[in-house]
């Protein structure tokens, strides 16, 4: 039978994992980008379609057809399926991609409309380690963002950056960078 000591107990271990969950140290920061690689393609979704050679066809709403190569680089963190990202859910608007080609090939990232508005609240969300460059945050892949006109610098904590893996940026339709928002805050 348990005494009023074991209850007490009880409850200061709980109590201490709670705190201890809490305020668990941040993971270690990305390694620092490279390359500067910046998106010459931003659009939403409508369909993805494979071809028979391997390469996705992605259509864009608006209408603009993009062919990425099965060797493209993807820079977002999230192995984000752009099927997933296609109109074919409920909502019917997509995620974003940003699209690019330069000296070292094709790439892409993938941002998720997880509210299923045309364009959400918050923003496309992107996740990845990423650092603040005062007009443009730059993701440890190498994928750089230009800020968007309204991003609030005095909302922006010191300890935020450099941002890790599973940390939020959210973008607009543009895909500029509207917010960041570290995993801790959620």
């Amino acid at each position: 039978m348990p005494t009023m000591r074991h209850v007490w107990w009880f409850a200061v271990v709980v109590v201490g994992l709670v705190a201890a969950a809490c305020f668990a140290p941040r993971p270690p920061p990305p390694a620092p980008p490279i390359d500067e690689r910046i998106p010459a393609v931003v659009g939403q979704i409508v369909e993805v379609v494979e071809a028979p050679d391997g390469a996705r066809v992605i259509t864009l709403r608006d209408g603009l057809e993009l062919r990425l190569d099965p060797d493209a680089t993807q820079l977002s963190v999230d192995d984000l399926d752009l099927q997933a990202l296609d109109t074919n859910g409920a909502s019917g608007f997509a995620g974003l991609v940003l699209y690019g080609s330069d000296g070292l090939g094709e790439f892409y990232a993938a941002a998720d409309n997880g509210s299923g508005e045309r364009e959400p609240t918050r923003g496309f969300e992107l996740h990845g380690g990423a650092f603040d460059e005062g007009e443009r945050i730059h993701l440890s892949s190498g994928l750089l963002l230009e800020k968007a006109p309204g991003f609030n610098e005095a909302l922006v904590q010191d300890w935020w950056f450099p941002l890790r893996d599973q940390d939020f940026i959210y973008l607009n339709a543009e895909g500029q960078v509207v917010e960041v928002e570290p995993q801790t805050q959620r």
